[in-house]
């Protein structure tokens, strides 16, 4: 990181990082109604006459699942890395 020598700059560098955790924040929000909408999906059972077109698409719809939540592992990594940006930032200009 470089090294911030007035207000100016640490302020710009602040908006930066405040900026980036806006947006990952609407991406959460995103992948959160996602994650709901899939979880109650993969509760569901195929009905027991259901067609092997039907229970191919519950198939289809756990795979979804397991990548979203790989997904979301991921995104909270990043998540964490940008609050961690954002603390050492705010140290800085201590």
């Amino acid at each position: 990181m470089r090294n911030i020598e007035s207000k100016e700059d640490h302020l710009a560098v602040v908006a930066k990082y405040a900026e980036k955790l806006r947006l990952a924040q609407a991406k959460y929000i995103d992948l959160k109604h996602e994650l709901v909408a899939l979880e109650r999906a993969m509760d569901a059972k195929p009905p027991a006459a259901a067609s092997a077109d039907e229970i191919q698409a519950y198939k289809g719809l756990q795979k979804r699942a397991q990548y979203s939540l790989k997904l979301a592992a991921s995104f909270v990594s990043e998540y964490d890395e940008l609050f961690a940006m954002a603390a050492k930032t705010v140290k800085l200009g201590r």
